[in-house]
């Protein structure tokens, strides 16, 4: 009974004290002691994460009273988190939900509140988090609360930029300033909120070269790139090496909050190499005939060497050679300052271009940058010529007589007529058509001319003269042999008179001047090729092999064969005489002048050899002078000034039979013969004379060979004018003939000349034919004594 008399006193107690806690009043929320730690006015600060991290601040909300102690123990106190601004800076999840949204959590001593988020990574900015705490207690309908704004303040940290740059680039010596874009690809300044950033390159330029680099307009001196990652560089002309850039990358964030503004695995090196273009110095021999086929050997630099190499990993270079528009063939390089090529047909001067095709260096991403192909040419690269003129000019200045060589044709002073006569359609396409019509090719028919090519059948009547030979006196022979050409005459190489090499005889080609041996003792008249050799004749009585003074000479007389690399006698023993004029007719070389002898056999002033005997042409010739050689089918005819052949008298000119041994006059020649030309039947006859027979003549006529009858001489159109023929010969379908002239003439009138002039024949209607002033060998006080042909083929 006492034990349930406490029990009933102890509730009734309980109850009491609960009713006097409902009559005190209520003391609300207090949060005066409430501390924020690291915070200050509710304020977080973090920097921006590179990965997503939770990030928890333990009683970020601390030392919270709710009320008095005896109020705390009745009431509970609890805090809420509102919508958060921005949420954006949190991470979300798939379906969009923010899992990573700050969240408050109180303790259980309810005192402090713990504070929980995930920022999403690379975002900065500032989030507003509305957080209400709320006291509540279960015996009243009040209660308390405190509400305020955490800002959660993410700060930016800069991630450092990124790029791709190239290790190597080429481009050719003398290229343009270059603009190179997408250089450096892969620019990025770091992740999308750091886009505002701006990349900055650094470059810093160390060319091998001294001077390598050039200025370019808005720039300094060397290398710079943009921040698209155009790479700007110029380069100086002339000049070539490597250029090596070492270059920086970083961008404008800064460094702030332990930031990173400089790349990565920056500076790079990228080498930028300036290949250097071909040099052509020479090409030799630089004259020569239209024909193709013909090898020329190409001197210069920098055609191919370990220095003009692209890095390995790049295709070896192609080489090729064009001269004029055309292809030179089987080119073969032999070393970095040769080449050889074989020549397509041509006329004229043409230029020579040598091209080394490189390759293309790509960026990173495998897009073409730069290509480092490159050529030269050379202007006065080859000449194709169909006739060689020398001679002499006399002037106040040199009464001596200066030496004259001149060629032609020359497509740079041809007319716009003689230019599509040379360059004309040799390739047609025919199509059939109802429109259009070309009658030349059929009523329903059309052609397209679908390549323009030479016209192998036509030359332009032009020359020109070369300058600056270091020759004086005349040039009186010219001969195409082996390839060379070959230069005789009074002339020497200099004035000094010390050196025996530089008299008399030479090979020309094209640019220098270079003499044959040592060369001979006195003036060459004629250059003949017979029988594998160049025959060379003249006033001289021995030649020499080399350039030693002191070696002796091999004793010829006035003729010798050189065969390229010796000099011989032509026969066995010499010629005791001087040989003005020799021609080989087929297996035969006539040869004459003044002598007596030709080894043991006797012959006066003429006489032929067979290769390997000497005989002379019956009792020969009675002369002042024999000048000219030339044969046809009907005889063996000889011009110069003499009056008696093989014991007939005879005026200047004569015929020797062959197959009847015998010499026969050709009616008188008033004046001294000084060239001779045989066309076919035709022999056109040249130098100092008004009458042929009784034909009235200007210093040049023609007659058709018979084997019988009378000798019929024809003008050539009214002839020379104010002057005299002193070299003619047959070139193709026309007879070119040299002197001292002013003009020519023909049906179409009188036609002023340069002293060259040709007559091209026209075997079926000779009517049509004419002459054609060559233009181009005026020099005053020229005279024209040789003309040769630039055969094709010797």
């Amino acid at each position: 009974a006492l034990l349930g008399a406490l029990r009933t006193q102890a509730l009734r107690s309980e109850e009491e004290a609960a009713l006097a806690a409902r009559s005190q009043p209520w003391q609300g929320l207090d949060l005066t002691a409430v501390k924020v730690e690291n915070v200050s006015d509710a304020n977080i600060t973090v920097v921006e994460m590179k990965v997503a991290t939770e990030q928890v601040y333990n009683a970020f909300f601390s030392g919270i009273s709710n009320g008095p102690p005896e109020q705390q123990a009745l009431s509970s106190l609890a805090v809420t988190v509102g919508n958060t601004t921005r949420n954006a800076l949190f991470v979300h999840n798939d379906v969009g939900d923010c899992t990573g949204c700050p969240t408050l959590t109180m303790r259980l001593t309810g005192d402090a509140a713990d504070l929980t988020f995930t920022l999403e990574p690379f975002r900065y900015g500032v989030a507003t988090v509305p957080v209400t705490f709320v006291s509540t207690a279960p015996w009243s309908t009040e209660g308390a609360s405190l509400s305020l704004e955490l800002d959660i303040i993410v700060l930016p940290v800069n991630d450092p930029p990124m790029a791709n740059v190239p290790v190597w680039i080429g481009i050719a010596e003398d290229s343009e300033p270059l603009q190179l874009a997408d250089f450096v690809t892969g620019i990025t300044v770091g992740p999308a909120n750091e886009g505002w950033q701006r990349p900055i390159f650094t470059v810093q330029s160390a060319p091998d070269t001294p001077g390598l680099l050039a200025a370019m307009e808005g720039y300094e001196l060397g290398a710079a790139i943009s921040s698209a990652g155009t790479l700007a560089l110029a380069v100086a002309s002339g000049l070539h090496g490597v250029i090596t850039l070492t270059i920086g990358l970083r961008d404008s964030g800064g460094s702030a909050l332990g930031g990173l503004e400089h790349a990565v695995n920056f500076p790079k090196v990228a080498h930028v190499k300036v290949f250097p273009r071909p040099r052509i110095t020479s090409v030799t021999p630089c004259v020569g005939p239209f024909g193709a086929g013909r090898t020329v050997t190409i001197f210069g630099q920098y055609f191919g060497s370990d220095y003009t190499a692209p890095p390995t990993g790049y295709d070896q270079e192609a080489l090729s050679i064009t001269v004029g528009d055309e292809a030179c063939e089987d080119v073969q390089f032999m070393s970095d300052t040769k080449i050889l090529c074989r020549l397509p047909y041509g006329q004229g001067r043409r230029a020579v271009t040598v091209t080394l095709h490189g390759g293309t260096a790509n960026n990173m991403l495998g897009a073409p940058l730069s290509n480092w192909s490159r050529s030269a040419s050379l202007a006065t690269g080859v000449e194709a010529v169909q006739v060689l003129y020398g001679g002499g000019v006399v002037s106040a200045s040199s009464p001596s007589r200066s030496s004259l060589l001149a060629l032609g044709p020359v497509t740079e002073t041809a007319t716009d007529a003689e230019l599509l006569e040379m360059r004309t359609c040799v390739e047609w396409n025919v199509t059939e058509s109802t429109a259009g019509t070309d009658t030349t090719v059929g009523t329903d028919a059309t052609r397209v001319c679908t390549r323009i090519g030479w016209n192998r059948n036509y030359s332009a009547p032009t020359a020109r003269v070369v300058s600056g030979l270091p020759t004086v006196k005349s040039i009186r022979a010219i001969a195409h042999y082996k390839g060379r050409v070959y230069l005789g005459g009074s002339f020497t190489l200099d004035d000094s008179f010390q050196h025996r090499s530089k008299f008399y005889l030479a090979t020309w080609d094209g640019s220098q001047l270079q003499s044959v041996g040592a060369g001979l003792e006195g003036t060459l008249y004629a250059l003949e090729p017979f029988m594998g050799g160049l025959v060379v004749a003249g006033a001289f009585l021995q030649v020499y092999p080399d350039g030693d003074t002191s070696s002796p000479g091999i004793r010829t007389g006035g003729l010798a064969s050189w065969d390229g690399t010796r000099w011989s006698l032509v026969g066995s023993q010499p010629l005791m005489g001087v040989v003005t004029c020799a021609a080989a007719v087929g297996d035969r070389l006539y040869v004459a002048g003044r002598f007596s002898t030709v080894g043991d056999v006797r012959a006066s002033n003429i006489a032929q050899f067979d290769g390997s005997a000497w005989t002379p042409l019956g009792t020969g010739l009675v002369s002042r002078d024999v000048w000219s050689i030339a044969a046809n089918d009907v005889g063996v005819f000889v011009g110069g000034d003499f009056t008696i052949a093989g014991g007939v008298a005879v005026l200047n000119l004569a015929r020797w039979d062959p197959a009847r041994a015998e010499w026969t006059g050709m009616r008188a020649i008033n004046g001294v013969v000084r060239a001779l030309a045989a066309f076919g039947a035709r022999l056109f006859v040249a130098g100092d004379f008004s009458m042929a027979g009784t034909t009235p003549v200007t210093s040049i006529a023609q007659y058709s060979a018979v084997a019988t009858g009378d000798v019929q001489w024809v003008p050539v159109g009214a002839g020379v004018i104010g002057g005299s023929v002193f070299s003619m010969r047959k070139i193709k379908d026309c007879i070119y003939i040299g002197g001292v002239f002013s003009a020519v003439a023909d049906t179409d009138g009188v036609k002023p000349a340069e002293n060259v002039a040709r007559w091209c024949v026209n075997a079926t209607h000779r009517a049509s034919e004419r002459f054609d002033p060559v233009r181009g060998v005026s020099l005053p006080g020229a005279q024209v004594l040789a003309i040769a042909e630039m055969a094709d083929e010797i």
